[in-house]
């Protein structure tokens, strides 16, 4: 018997049987998902995430599959199905109709989510009704006081309220805005006016409390994020704008943990055109001249 060599690759009679490597390749890329033309809920890019994991991470209720079943989450499952039975008893629908609803769509909801959804069918319908249930409730108890109910666990506590919010506008706690729709049902508890109360319309009292000016995102990132990192540098500088002037509110306790803070939000954002630059180039020109500075020190403002 021929013996092989020990680094002598294996003989393959190409024509007359296949290689195991090359099969399994084949499956491989066989069973890659499909790239799908409405994704839109991603994941936040890892060089992000590791400048402050705690800003990407949902700490009190997850929403949609991304992050359900995380331990840190588990104790608002319950409240999450105690508010699908309240929509349930409001509604003309049963609960299989809704199921049903949901499975009809399953293949279009799984097609907004960047990554594979690795829950089966059933588990991932029940995921997305618990939330959806779980997202109308809310904002309709946030809008309307007849919504509340006694020992409401959520609204009784002023904090979990605080912190639900920021939970739902969180990128990677998101649910297709068409699935809400098509469960949400008028309510005869809304206000008698001539409005008609529309998911839109409701979802507003979630988002208001985040508008700090009139415009989109993109213009407040661009006025406040490259301008207030700049104004301060020091503890010096906070207790100025907080002490003196009142400009900032120092929640946090000491200026320095302010200043940090301040410094580090920028960290991981690309701002291309922000919108003071121009006027901060001018400063730094004024500044610059020798008829400008202030004995020996010169005014560095940005």
């Amino acid at each position: 018997m021929m013996m092989r060599k020990k680094n002598e690759a294996p003989n393959y009679d190409i024509e007359n049987q296949h290689n195991p490597l090359e099969t399994s390749m084949s499956q491989e890329l066989a069973n890659l998902s499909p790239l799908l033309p409405l994704r839109c809920i991603y994941r936040v890019p890892e060089r992000l995430r590791r400048g402050n994991e705690n800003a990407y991470t949902p700490r009190v209720v997850s929403i949609g599959p991304l992050h359900h079943g995380k331990e840190h989450l588990k104790a608002m499952e319950e409240h999450k199905k105690r508010y699908l039975a309240y929509f349930l008893h409001r509604t003309p629908v049963s609960l299989n109709n809704y199921i049903n609803k949901i499975k009809d769509q399953e293949a279009r909801l799984r097609s907004y989510y960047a990554d594979f959804i690795e829950f089966d069918s059933d588990e991932f319908v029940r995921i997305i009704l618990v939330d959806a249930a779980f997202i109308i409730e809310f904002l309709l108890r946030k809008c309307f006081l007849g919504f509340n109910h006694e020992n409401d666990y959520i609204f009784e506590k002023p904090w979990m309220k605080r912190d639900i919010s920021p939970d739902l506008r969180m990128l990677e706690n998101q649910l297709q805005f068409f699935i809400l729709k098509d469960l949400f049902v008028p309510d005869k508890r809304f206000p008698p006016t001539s409005r008609e109360y529309s998911l839109i319309f409701v979802s507003y009292f979630l988002f208001k409390d985040a508008i700090y000016r009139e415009g989109t995102e993109d213009d407040w990132e661009r006025i406040f994020v490259p301008g207030i990192e700049r104004l301060v540098s020091s503890s010096k500088d906070v207790e100025l704008l907080v002490v003196e002037h009142g400009i900032v509110q120092n929640w946090i306790g000491e200026n320095s943990g302010v200043s940090t803070l301040l410094n580090n939000l920028d960290s991981w954002v690309i701002v291309s055109n922000y919108y003071y630059a121009t006027l901060c180039d001018e400063l730094n020109n004024y500044c610059r001249t020798r008829r400008h500075k202030w004995g020996k020190f010169e005014a560095k403002l940005f």
